[in-house]
């Protein structure tokens, strides 16, 4: 979905429904999140995002450690430069 964001100030967007934004810069390396009997295996969800690889890395192992029932799957995702991207303020 391509919307186009409404700058308010302060760092506030809104959207075409009134929903509102505020923007936030995801680092190169991020660490995605799937619940292991999800039905869309396309689909993965942002955990976390870092700058070195290394501690990308650690982090993930930490979690998939801290989890021993396996109720997700975990992959990290070099994307090459950071981006910003708009958040839901909820």
């Amino acid at each position: 979905m391509n919307d186009i964001y409404t700058d308010l100030g302060d760092g506030v967007f809104s959207d075409s429904k009134g929903n509102l934004y505020h923007e936030e810069m995801v680092l190169r390396y991020r660490v995605m999140y799937q619940r292991s009997d999800t039905k869309n295996p396309d689909r993965w969800s942002l955990y976390s995002s870092h700058a070195k690889k290394d501690k990308a890395v650690e982090f993930m192992q930490n979690m998939m450690s801290e989890e021993p029932d396996n109720m997700f799957n975990w992959m990290l995702k070099d994307t090459g430069e950071p981006t910003k991207i708009k958040r839901l303020i909820y």
